[in-house]
Formats: C-alpha cells, sequence, structure tokens
C-alpha cells in the first residue's frame, strides 16, 4: 500500500518540477533581453528673483520700441521760415496780385474800348459847320459815324483849351448820351496829368449838354488832344 502512494508522490512531484523548469527557461530568456528605458530627470534649482532696480522696469513692463516707417510712410519735415523770409514772401505774393488787379484792369478797358465806339477832338479843328441845335428831336436815320461826328464837333465847339499849356497832354473821357440828349460823365479813363487841362475838358462836356437826341442810349469814349 505503501509503495504505490511513494510512486504517485512521486510521479506528481516530477511532473511539478518538470513544469516550473520548463517556466524558467522560458521565461529568464526573455526577462534578459528586455530593454529598460531610463528615466532621466533634470533637477534645477530656481534661481531667486532679483527685484528691479529703481528707476528700471522689468522685462514684461518694458516699452515696445516703435517699428521704423516704410520709406513711403515718411514725411518732409516742415521747413520753418524766418521772420525776413516770411516778410519776402508776403512782399512777393503782394506784387504778384497787384500784377494781376492792373492785367484785370487793363482787360477791362480794352474790353470796353473794343465794344464802345470812340471820337478824337482836337482843339486846333476847325468849328462845325450848320448842325441841328442841341435838344432838338431825334436824327432818325442818321448814321452812327454821323451822329457822332456831330457830338465831337458840338464839344469841340464849347472847348477853351488853354494855349499855355504843354502841347503833348491828352485826356480820355467816356460819356453816356441819354435819350433825351443830357450827357453823363461815366469814368475818367485817362487823365493828363495837368488839373488845368482835364478842368478844362469837364467844362466842355457839361456845356455840351443836352445833346441832339440819339435814336439810343448812346456811349462814347472822347480823346481830347491840344
Amino acid at each position: 500500500m505503501n509503495q504505490p502512494r511513494f510512486f504517485n508522490s512521486l510521479s506528481v512531484s516530477f511532473f511539478l518540477h518538470t513544469v516550473f523548469i520548463t517556466a524558467i527557461i522560458l521565461v529568464v530568456p526573455a526577462h534578459k533581453h528586455r530593454q529598460i528605458t531610463p528615466y532621466i530627470v533634470a533637477i534645477v534649482e530656481d534661481a531667486p528673483i532679483q527685484p528691479p532696480a529703481p528707476g528700471k522696469l522689468l522685462p514684461e513692463q518694458e516699452p515696445v520700441a516703435p517699428q521704423p516707417m516704410q520709406e513711403s510712410q515718411k514725411k518732409e519735415p516742415i521747413k520753418k521760415l524766418s521772420p525776413i523770409e516770411k516778410s519776402t514772401q508776403k512782399s512777393d505774393l503782394s506784387r504778384v496780385q497787384e500784377r494781376i488787379d492792373a492785367l484785370k484792369a487793363k482787360k477791362h478797358i480794352e474790353q470796353l474800348v473794343n465794344l464802345r465806339r470812340s471820337i478824337d477832338i482836337k482843339a486846333s479843328g476847325a468849328a462845325p459847320s450848320a448842325r441841328p441845335s442841341k435838344g432838338s428831336t431825334s436824327l432818325q436815320g442818321m448814321p452812327a459815324a454821323e451822329y457822332e461826328s456831330l457830338v465831337g464837333s458840338l464839344i469841340r465847339q464849347k472847348w477853351n483849351y488853354p494855349a499855355t499849356l504843354d502841347q503833348n497832354l491828352e485826356a480820355v473821357v467816356v460819356i453816356s448820351i441819354a435819350l433825351d440828349g443830357q450827357i453823363s460823365i461815366k469814368e475818367f479813363e485817362k487823365k493828363s496829368g495837368s488839373t488845368l487841362f482835364d478842368r478844362s475838358v469837364i467844362r466842355a462836356i457839361t456845356l455840351s449838354s443836352p445833346l441832339p437826341r440819339p435814336e439810343k442810349v448812346t456811349e462814347l469814349g472822347i480823346k481830347f488832344i491840344p
């Protein structure tokens, strides 16, 4: 009875040892070839935070430097003028404006001269022949040139030119003749430079009013020549 048990126990022991040894043979080589990846941890000690020096900002508080402007965005600096340059500039502008005004006035006069008719009255001219009297009825059908000649003759008759004056003087007066023959002086377009000469011209025009009545309001430029 004891012998069969012994053999059974031996068989079981042999089987267990066989299984254990087989397991060791399979597990140990696999464990030898397994590579273990090491973990490296660097320990860095934090540096102590130093307080900023008085008047100095922290890096994150420092102002950001402005970006440089592009060439297209750059503007020329405004040049300041000195008082002398400003005065010269104003003087130049004033002269330019005076020149412009003078040209405008000259152009205006030229336009008036081109639009209106003019006659010349000479102090040495002959006395007018028989003409209609002043204030007579309208000269119907008389050409404009003849009426202007008549006006010149009547004014010349009233002009008493001072013989003692310079013979190179000249004056131009613009007159308007109303429908009733009354004369009105619109402007003294050119003065002679002699007060006595200009007064004699005004007196001759005044004494000639009223003139024979025109068919329409007439404007004439009269040049007085010694």
